[in-house]
């Protein structure tokens, strides 16, 4: 096809008006990348990376075919394979930003990122105050049970056995869990509680559920896990103070057994408030973290709406091949 030709095609109102919708629809895509960038600070920096990279892509792509179409209206193209070859590119970038825009716009408009950070708060909140008593439980156990181990050394009676046995083992569970519940890594808990993030906007993973469980279980099932050595500790501390000792050993361990129960009776009174903390703790994440998933179903259900205009697009391409 002569220039004049393809000068005149480009020239075409219908063409123009074809061009200028497209060009349209390129400016609002990269606008409302824009306008979600600054919401998705929660994400990983590898989905802000690669988000960034699409809207380049797509602005290179519109500046080639912008270069290529001008060649043509200037008389300095040959054909139209150039052109052809640009606007191919540009509709590819221009579909792909839109995808993400869908992808990531459905999570701000849900305002699943910002209840992301609602949930992180909470869980550094409790898992910090959880983390700082379980670490003054855990000294006061271990040194309770040197206690009990060495009452079980000393006294020999039967009934001063068992009492001592019990104590030892309810010691050994509460120790297991409040190591559990010290252990809470806050940073890693930041870490974890990203992977929901992955789980909902990556191609593949565990379900979101799985991930953010992950995230907070620990803390979420320390109620649950230390109510049974709480009730365990209780009865171990009736024994305690309850059973007496033979004649010949109360020289022998009086001092040693004073220690142990007002020990036993110290740890037992604190016992119902340390439950309410880790309870009002659990709740508060487990209602965060329900509303951070409903937030993320809907906006699955909204990025599955999403609708191609792809095809649409292909139609100036079968008309830019006439001008080869």
């Amino acid at each position: 096809m002569d220039i004049a030709t393809a000068q005149a095609f480009i020239a075409n109102s219908s063409i123009q008006r074809y061009v200028n919708r497209i060009d349209a629809d390129a400016q609002t895509a990269l606008d409302e990348m824009s306008a979600n960038a600054s919401a998705l600070s929660m994400l990983p920096s590898s989905f802000r990376t690669e988000y960034r990279r699409d809207a380049t892509a797509l602005e290179r792509a519109w500046d080639e075919f912008n270069l290529q179409w001008m060649r043509i209206d200037r008389g300095q193209a040959q054909n139209g394979r150039a052109a052809m070859n640009a606007y191919s590119r540009y509709v590819l970038t221009l579909g792909i930003l839109e995808q993400q825009n869908n992808r990531f716009g459905a999570y701000v408009r849900a305002r699943a990122f910002v209840l992301l950070s609602t949930l992180s708060a909470a869980y550094l909140r409790h898992a910090k105050r959880i983390r700082k008593h379980m670490l003054r439980d855990v000294a006061f156990l271990n040194s309770l049970g040197r206690e009990l181990q060495r009452a079980r050394r000393e006294l020999r009676g039967a009934e001063a056995q068992r009492a001592i046995n019990a104590a030892i083992s309810a010691v050994s569970l509460c120790i297991a869990v409040s190591t559990l519940g010290a252990g809470l890594a806050i940073a890693a808990g930041i870490m974890a509680v990203q992977t929901a993030v992955d789980a909902a906007l990556g191609p593949s993973g565990p379900s979101l559920s799985g991930a953010a469980v992950n995230a907070t279980g620990d803390l979420v099932g320390l109620p649950g896990a230390m109510r049974p050595g709480l009730a365990r500790f209780g009865g171990a501390t009736t024994g305690i103070i309850s059973f007496s000792m033979d004649t010949d050993e109360v020289a022998l361990a009086e001092s040693n057994i004073s220690t142990i129960r007002t020990m036993m009776e110290q740890y037992n009174r604190a016992a119902p408030g340390l439950q309410r903390m880790l309870t009002a703790a659990a709740r508060d994440v487990t209602l965060a973290q329900g509303i951070y998933e409903g937030a993320v179903r809907e906006a699955r259900t909204q990025a599955r709406n999403f609708r191609s205009h792809e095809s649409q697009r292909r139609g100036l391409l079968r008309e830019l091949s006439r001008l080869r």
